[in-house]
């Protein structure tokens, strides 16, 4: 796994093996960057369920003005901490912590995203919990997104809940792209 574009382009990023856990791949993270475009520059990034850091690392790659990390796995926190180490960056916070505690956190300081991206385990409902939370709390900046990675057993929740939503497949990975 490396960063695909930007400062840190071609730095190698550190993997691991959890049952839980399968990194973005390359070409999804691609894809997600290529529909963001330009408004990852001086973004407030906020990337939900880490895993290794990838996606928050490639966004701090393409400009933005900074990127938080949350995890409630310990393995993880250590591999996104190694991963932060290999490049040269300081605008980042990593949080260990249940997601739920720290988006009230965030809610409670008046912190706003620009970009939060989610990619939890498929097989539960944490996403959906997640998007609730950021939504009753307006954690998003205006004309702000959420960007959430899933596989084709979300398509019909998001088909009934959400009016203007962009969903791109990606071989059996899906990203929707959700605006407000």
């Amino acid at each position: 796994m490396r960063v695909i574009a930007g400062k840190f382009k071609g730095k190698i990023l550190k993997e691991f093996e959890l049952q839980t856990t399968r990194p973005t791949a390359d070409l999804v993270r691609g894809a997600l960057f290529n529909v963001i475009g330009f408004n990852i520059e001086n973004a407030s990034f906020l990337d939900l369920f880490s895993g290794t850091g990838a996606v928050g690392i490639e966004a701090l790659s393409r400009s933005a003005g900074k990127c938080f990390f949350v995890d409630a796995n310990k393995d993880a926190i250590k591999l996104i901490n190694k991963n932060l180490q290999s490049i040269d960056a300081n605008n980042y916070e990593i949080y260990f912590e249940d997601y739920k505690l720290v988006l009230k956190k965030f809610s409670l300081n008046n912190y706003l995203f620009d970009i939060i991206f989610l990619d939890p385990p498929y097989a539960t409902n944490l996403a959906e919990d997640a998007i609730k939370i950021i939504l009753n709390n307006n954690l998003l900046n205006k004309n702000g997104m959420i960007v959430w990675e899933h596989d084709s057993s979300k398509l019909n929740y998001i088909k009934t809940t959400f009016k203007n939503v962009k969903t791109k497949k990606y071989g059996k990975k899906y990203l929707t792209f959700i605006s407000v």
